[in-house]
């Protein structure tokens, strides 16, 4: 005669609570690790978007001079809406023959700071470029 086949020889296989609880801690270390990762591409996005946007403002303000700004010695600021504030520096750059009556133009040190704020922290960026001021008045009578 065969057995009925109501009864089970053996041990039943399955998962015992500790192995689904030892899973389950795996899973969330790993989960926050994830997070973790994702959480800090973010604020560096955020970071680089605030570089590009502190960029921009400064070669905005650094082309403006010599075309809608005069080109000449001095500083200025101003405040832009969103936050951004710039500073504007500009002055003589030193050379071996800056006096007037040198028959080279004049070089002008342009620099641009842009400040903003960022989680309560100040940041800055700085860019700096040089600009080649009009020729001297006895140098532009023996050009014509």
């Amino acid at each position: 005669m065969s057995r009925p086949c109501t009864q089970r020889t053996g041990r039943q296989r399955g998962f015992t609570l500790l192995e689904v609880l030892v899973a389950f801690v795996i899973l969330l270390l790993a989960f926050s690790v994830l997070m973790r990762i994702f959480a800090t591409g973010g604020r560096g996005l955020v970071a680089a978007a605030d570089v590009n946007r502190a960029v921009a403002y400064a070669e905005a303000e650094i082309a403006a001079v010599g075309v809608t700004e005069p080109l000449a010695t001095g500083t200025s600021d101003g405040e832009l809406d969103d936050g951004y504030r710039w500073e504007r520096v500009i002055e003589l750059y030193p050379t071996e023959e800056s006096d007037t009556s040198a028959r080279v133009p004049l070089l002008y040190r342009v620099t641009t700071t842009v400040h903003w704020e960022r989680h309560g922290k100040p940041r800055e960026l700085r860019l700096q470029t040089l600009r080649l001021g009009p020729m001297p008045d006895s140098v532009a009578r023996v050009v014509n």
